[in-house]
C-alpha cells in the first residue's frame, strides 16, 4: 500500500502481488475514514469499480463494470435503501430492483429480469411480511412476452361502477399450486407489513375458480382491502399401515394491500 496526501485527505494505492494497480482510495487525514472516489481495476487495467463514500459510507451510485470494459452493474445508494441495474455484456438489463435497509438489504417492491434480447423474462413482487424480504407474486413470461400460468401467481381487483350507487366487485387469483383450494382471508384493520395479521379475527371466503364476483349498492365509490390469499392442498403420499397414512399438504400465501378504484367514479371509503 502507497498513499498520498493532500491537505485534508490521503489517497491510498493497493498493489496485486505482480506489480499491477489494485484500487484506490481517498481517506480523510484527520481519522482515516473514507471519503472520496474509489477505483479498483482489474490486472489488465480496466476499471472493475468505481464509488463515492462520503464519511465511511457509500454515496450517490456505483458502477461495475466487466473485465473487457462494459459496464455490468449500477447501484444508486439513498438514505435507506439500493437501487441495482445489472447489465449483460451486449448491453441489455438482466435485472432491475430495489433492497430496503441498506446494511442488511432485503428485496422491496417489483423487480424485473430479462432476456440477453431485452425481453422481459420475470416481474417479481417482494413485499416485507413482520420486518422480512417475502416474495409474493410472480409474472413469468415466454419467449414471446406471453405470461406462462403454470409458473405465474397473481391476483386482480378491479371496481366498476353499474349504475348510480351500485358497483360490481370483481377479484382473481392465479395460484401456484395446481388443482389447489383458495381462500380470500380479509380485515380491515391488518397492520402494513402483515406482522398482527395472526391476531385477528378475519373473514375467510372461499374462491370458486379462484373468483369472487361481488355488487355493491353504495354511494361512496372505493374499496380498502387488506388481507392474503390463501393456497391449500393435501393429498396421500402413501400407507404406513392398515390403520394410518402419509399426509402431504401443500400451503402458499399471497398477501395483499390494495385501494382499488371504480371506472368512473372516486370518493370516501366504502
Amino acid at each position: 500500500m502507497l498513499s498520498c496526501k493532500n491537505e485534508s485527505h490521503f489517497v491510498s494505492k493497493h498493489y496485486y502481488s505482480s506489480g499491477e494497480l489494485l484500487s484506490e482510495i481517498s481517506h480523510r487525514k484527520e481519522d482515516s475514514v473514507k471519503d472520496g472516489v474509489f477505483y479498483e481495476y482489474y490486472k489488465n487495467g480496466n476499471l472493475k469499480n468505481k464509488a463515492s463514500y462520503v464519511l465511511g459510507k457509500k454515496s450517490d451510485t456505483l458502477f461495475s463494470y466487466f473485465d473487457t470494459g462494459e459496464l455490468k452493474l449500477i447501484e444508486i445508494f439513498k438514505k435507506d435503501s439500493i437501487h441495482t441495474i445489472n447489465y449483460y455484456k451486449n448491453g441489455k438489463k438482466s435485472l432491475e430492483g430495489s433492497f430496503l435497509n441498506r446494511e442488511k438489504p432485503i428485496e422491496t417492491g417489483w423487480f424485473k429480469l430479462y432476456r440477453k434480447n431485452g425481453n422481459i423474462k420475470d416481474s417479481l413482487e417482494y413485499i416485507n411480511v413482520n420486518g422480512q424480504g417475502y416474495l409474493n407474486q410472480r409474472y413469468h413470461f415466454d419467449k414471446n412476452k406471453q405470461v406462462v400460468l403454470d409458473s405465474s401467481r397473481y391476483y386482480s381487483f378491479q371496481l366498476s361502477q353499474i349504475k348510480d350507487s351500485i358497483y360490481q366487485y370483481k377479484i382473481k387469483y392465479v395460484p401456484m399450486i395446481k388443482d389447489t383450494k383458495v381462500y380470500l382471508i380479509v380485515d380491515s384493520d391488518v397492520n402494513e407489513d402483515f406482522s398482527n395479521i395472526k391476531d385477528l379475527e378475519m373473514d375467510t371466503i372461499f374462491m370458486e375458480n379462484n373468483s369472487i364476483t361481488a355488487t355493491i349498492t353504495s354511494n361512496k365509490p372505493y374499496k380498502t382491502l387488506k388481507g392474503l390469499f390463501h393456497e391449500y392442498k393435501a393429498f396421500v403420499k402413501d400407507t404406513v399401515s392398515k390403520d394410518s397414512i402419509r399426509m402431504t399438504i401443500k400451503e402458499k400465501r399471497t398477501y395483499f394491500n390494495n385501494v382499488t378504484y371504480p371506472d368512473r367514479a372516486k370518493g370516501s371509503d366504502l
